[in-house]
Parts: structure tokens; C-alpha cells; sequence
């Protein structure tokens, strides 16, 4: 490994937790125990090394390029303010075990995020979605431009990549410098983009701390959990035309999760995702730290 920088974490880190859940999950690769390798997008071949105690040693990425893609830009204790207090029980709880997780971004991939958000729609993730994206960026040599519909039939057959073609080409039109709500009503312009798509890709590309992509796991730990007791699901009629603190649907999900947990909101999106696959699916409630708070016993 040439050309090493090296730096100390401030505190416990969990990047392969921090990457599970995320659309650059896509992006990366790990060769051996504690290190990765980026495969696809800018600066490609990049190195991170996670050493004992508290270093990583990387090459290819400056220091502000690391603290992205790794995830550490985001703590969750420093947003700890912003929750209501009636809902302080919980979110310590999930502190005090994913504190170590944080949100991988990668701003200089937008088409790369784009494509893993568009794919990951009523499908597996990690099975299906994972695959495709790093099938096509294979194909095309990772020329976006040339990604057309003789190149998604070699992929598969699935629904989910009909209308990627056309999608890219109204994506690439785009002001990508915009401000979250405008960029998230102009994602849903496009066919095939709803609220859980466009904020997959704003939080996944920039981090914006608006985007909490309103998935079933979301859902089930609002539940368990008594956040938000009665609430209606972000509707793409809605969401294109207004902000949430316009919006006629003051029961979306989404608003209420935005207002009640703040900047905390998209990690613990992030959170329910990780929980719910590591413990309420594989129904290990004896084995849960949310045991206690939980309506499902």
C-alpha cells in the first residue's frame, strides 16, 4: 500500500454495520478482514484500513473524501437536542447500541446513488439490487450514457429496471445544486420515482438531513416502539408539490418522524433498518436492548 495517510477515529466506529444498510454499499468491497476497496466511481481503487484501536489508514481519498464515504461526517449524539423529549427513552436506547453507526455518502457519485435508489424498489437490497448495479456499471465500463434497454435485458427481466434508461436521461437533466425540497420534488418528476426513491437518493448521495426514506422497517419501529401512533404514508401526489411544512397531510410519516426527531431522523431510519433485519425479523426479542419499550414482545 503506497501513499498512506493516516487518521484516529474520536470515537468507537463501525463501518461494515455503517454500510449495510446503505446505497454505497454498491460502491465498496472488502478484500480482507478491516479492508476495502472502492470498485466503482470517483477515485475508484481507494483504500481504507481499519487498524486497531482507533486509526484508519487509506490511500486514494484526502481526508474530507474518507470522512464521507466512511460515514463519520454523521454522529448521532451531537443531534441528541433536537429530539422530543417524550421520545428521549428510545433514542437513547438506540444510541447506547448504534452509536457506532454512522452515514456513508459519496457526492461525487450522483448517477451511481441514483441508479441503487431507482432499483431498490419492492426488492431485496443486498440479493438483488446489489447485483444489478454493479452488473450494468461492469458492462458500460461505467459510462452512465450508455446505459440503454439492450444493456438492462442482459441484466434481468425484472420489473425494476424497466424505465432505468429513460430515468438516467431525465436524471442527467437535473440542477443537482438545488436545495433538498426542490430536488426531491424535481426526483419525482421523473417515472418511477416516489418519496421513499428520492430520499434514498438525497440521503445516500449529499446527507441531507431532511431525507428519511420511509420504508416497511421504519414503519414496523414506529410501531414497536410507540413513536407515532396513527400516521398516513408520504403520498407522490403530495410530496411532489409541496414541503412537509406545507403539506395538507399533517399525519404523513414522514413529517412526523422529521418533526419529532430532527437532525436524529435519517439515522434513525438508517437504525430501524439495521434493527429490524439483525433482530425483529429474525424475531430475537429475548436477545433486544429495545425489549423493555417494545409493544411486540
Amino acid at each position: 500500500m503506497t501513499s498512506n495517510s493516516l487518521i484516529k477515529v474520536a470515537r468507537p466506529y463501525d463501518f461494515k454495520l455503517s454500510l449495510f444498510p446503505s446505497l454505497n454499499y454498491v460502491l465498496f468491497d472488502e478484500v480482507s478482514k478491516g479492508v476495502w476497496i472502492k470498485l466503482f466511481g470517483f477515485k475508484k481503487g481507494s483504500i481504507i484500513e481499519f487498524l486497531r484501536g482507533d486509526e484508519i489508514r487509506f490511500s486514494g481519498f484526502n481526508e474530507g473524501e474518507l470522512i464521507d464515504h466512511v460515514g463519520l461526517w454523521y454522529d448521532p449524539q451531537r443531534y441528541i437536542k433536537d429530539v422530543d423529549s417524550k421520545y428521549l427513552d428510545v433514542i437513547d436506547a438506540l444510541i447506547s447500541r448504534y452509536s457506532c453507526v454512522g452515514l456513508p455518502i459519496a457526492p461525487k457519485d450522483p448517477a451511481i446513488t441514483f441508479i441503487s435508489a431507482f432499483l431498490n424498489r419492492v426488492t431485496n437490497y443486498h440479493t438483488n439490487v446489489v447485483r444489478w448495479v454493479r452488473t450494468i456499471l461492469k458492462l458500460t465500463n461505467e459510462n452512465i450514457d450508455s446505459i440503454n434497454e439492450g444493456v438492462v435485458r442482459k441484466v434481468s427481466n425484472s420489473f425494476q429496471l424497466i424505465g432505468l434508461p429513460q430515468a438516467l436521461r431525465d436524471f442527467k437533466g437535473l440542477n443537482l445544486s438545488s436545495d433538498y425540497w426542490s430536488l426531491r420534488q424535481s426526483l419525482m418528476r421523473i417515472k418511477f420515482v416516489g418519496p421513499k426513491v428520492a430520499d434514498l437518493f438525497l440521503l445516500h448521495w449529499r446527507g441531507f438531513y431532511e431525507a428519511v426514506p420511509i420504508d416497511i422497517h421504519i414503519v414496523r419501529m414506529v410501531r414497536r416502539l410507540g413513536i407515532v401512533n396513527e400516521f398516513k404514508l408520504p403520498s407522490k401526489s403530495l410530496c411532489a408539490n409541496y414541503t412537509c411544512s406545507t403539506c395538507p397531510n399533517v399525519k404523513c410519516l414522514g413529517r412526523v418522524v422529521r418533526e419529532k426527531l430532527g437532525r436524529l431522523a435519517p439515522w434513525f431510519q438508517t437504525i430501524s433498518y439495521i434493527h429490524d433485519r439483525l433482530y425483529c425479523s429474525r424475531k430475537l426479542c429475548s436477545d433486544c436492548m429495545l425489549n423493555n419499550l417494545c409493544n411486540k414482545q
